[in-house]
């Protein structure tokens, strides 16, 4: 009876190792056993094609120190004594190197291997990550690419993550708030350039999809932007920013993956406090010239080519009798006698930015027929 069991028990080993060897010759990557010598057992045939081996070779002998570089022997031989001493390390980077002396870089995760529970080697898969070494070398590139067009921009403006931690904040923002870029990165403070006390930036509602709270924090300033899908725009005074304060414009627009996720966003701001000023100049010196003007006593009216009247002082609608409402948008021509209206119409035909003002002393037909001069 035991020897059945025996057998049996023999039997079903042989099976489970041909099951197991199967699915290693399989497998699309490496899969090797070395013992404690560190020498290579068995390798699957992917990893010998990989490597430039033969079975022959490892009847001959191969040493694990001949797949790897030189520079990773020390440290490989480390992370082997860990292993088989129970140590857990996880997957591990390596430098391997072919027969013919190429390179190129793996990952392993190795096991160890017991036989009466002693430790007497290991097993594991390696697993070649060229091609994920290469894309992120592209990502550092792209990273650095970006980072060099975002530092050189001499437009203010900052990057946040979903964590709403700053991992760009360029030299422009750095002049326009005082705040070095090594005080602010990998922190939340982006409001510190902006505030006086911590409140969401533009770019903190993106982030969250907080646009609700847009109107909140920027009643009557903002609006959707209608150049980039998903931002959102303002104008609005900074008191803090510069001796003076700052008037900025500023877009907050979301950073997405290739799936539509938000990972995170870029804000972007535009000081405008030199068109403001001279918006502001602007106003002021229109309200002087209408004050001027209202004061006068001569009748003062400004119209289009067309003669459809833009303005009429208190003058000129007090000696016509109506109200300015009735006179602006309208073609309320000055009554000229026949034989005039051709003469004053000319006058008009001729003025030029070179010849922009003619005198003409003409009648006006009204009750007095008083003659006045007309300057246009």
């Amino acid at each position: 009876r035991q020897a059945v069991k025996r057998q049996h028990a023999e039997h079903e080993l042989r099976d489970s190792e041909t099951r197991y060897r199967e699915l290693v010759e399989l497998l699309p990557q490496t899969v090797f056993e070395i013992d404690q010598r560190g020498m290579i057992i068995s390798v699957n045939p992917v990893g010998l094609k990989a490597f430039g081996y033969t079975i022959e070779d490892l009847e001959r002998g191969v040493n694990v120190s001949q797949v790897f570089v030189q520079t990773d022997h020390q440290r490989m031989g480390e992370n082997i004594r860990k292993i088989l001493t129970g140590e857990p390390i996880g997957g591990v980077e390596y430098t391997a190197q072919r027969k013919d002396g190429s390179m190129f870089p793996v990952l392993t995760y190795s096991v160890p291997v017991f036989r009466d529970r002693t430790p007497v080697g290991l097993r594991g898969v390696l697993v070649d990550i060229t091609e994920r070494k290469r894309a992120e070398e592209v990502l550092r590139d792209s990273g650095a690419l970006l980072n060099t067009i975002l530092q050189s921009s001499p437009i203010p403006k900052f990057v946040i993550d979903t964590s709403h931690r700053i991992i760009s904040w360029n030299r422009a923002l750095e002049e326009a708030s005082g705040i070095r870029a090594e005080e602010v990165l990998g922190t939340t403070r982006q409001w510190m350039a902006f505030y006086p006390q911590e409140r969401p930036c533009m770019a903190d509602l993106i982030v969250d999809g907080s646009i609700d709270r847009i109107p909140e924090l920027y009643n009557g300033k903002f609006q959707k932007s209608l150049l980039i899908e998903g931002a959102y725009e303002a104008t609005d005074f900074f008191p803090h920013l510069g001796r003076k304060g700052m008037w900025l414009h500023f877009i907050a627009a979301p950073i997405m993956d290739s799936a539509g996720t938000v990972i995170g966003a870029v804000e972007t701001l535009e000081n405008i406090t030199g068109l403001k000023e001279v918006e502001e100049a602007l106003r002021n010196s229109e309200k002087r010239y209408r004050n001027v003007v209202e004061d006068q006593t001569e009748l003062i009216c400004r119209f289009r080519p067309d003669g459809t009247l833009t303005f009429v002082n208190d003058a000129y609608c007090h000696y016509f009798g109506l109200k300015k409402e009735e006179c602006i948008g309208k073609m309320h021509g000055v009554m000229l006698p026949p034989e005039d209206a051709s003469r004053v119409k000319e006058h008009l035909k001729a003025l030029t930015p070179e010849n922009p003002v003619a005198g003409i002393a003409k009648g006006l037909r009204d009750p007095a027929f008083r003659r006045l001069l007309i300057t246009v």
